[in-house]
């Protein structure tokens, strides 16, 4: 996998910051007999000079590829709730149909990504990937369920 991130002096001509600073990419195959084709790089265009690999962690290859896009670390809400302050939450869930009252702990995030249909935030939509944690190892989950605890 690349991460693709660009350096917060990259700006707009307005000076704004990018809205989406980060890529990723991984690239599984190259077809047989389509390599491909280059093109010539554009009048104006930004020349990296330097380029800076950094192994990421598992759990946030994890994060940045199925949970990024829903989930947000800063407290923000997204479609679903932000990862940061979530261990010992209190909130409200729907569990077959009823409204209960939880704590979350780390085998309420556990459920989440393995059952992700059996109980979700009273707030949110249940749309959680039911096939998510078929792509995880259990040692991935667990790694994703202590990073996510340790989001304060």
């Amino acid at each position: 996998m690349v991460r693709l991130r660009l350096h917060n002096a990259v700006v707009s001509q307005k000076g704004s910051p990018a809205h989406a600073a980060e890529a990723f990419y991984t690239l599984n195959r190259i077809p047989t007999g389509r390599p491909g084709w280059k093109v010539p790089a554009p009048a104006e265009f930004a020349k990296l000079t330097v380029a800076d690999e950094t192994e990421l962690p598992r759990h946030l290859v994890v994060y940045q590829n199925f949970c990024i896009s829903c989930h947000s670390t800063d407290g923000a809400p997204l479609v679903g709730p932000s990862f940061r302050g979530l261990l010992g939450r209190r909130q409200t869930v729907l569990r077959n149909g009823e409204s209960v009252e939880v704590t979350v702990d780390r085998d309420y995030i556990r459920r989440g990504i393995v059952e992700t249909a059996v109980e979700y935030p009273a707030s949110m939509q249940p749309i959680m990937p039911e096939s998510l944690h078929s792509a995880l190892s259990k040692k991935d989950i667990d790694d994703v369920v202590n990073w996510i605890s340790s989001l304060k």
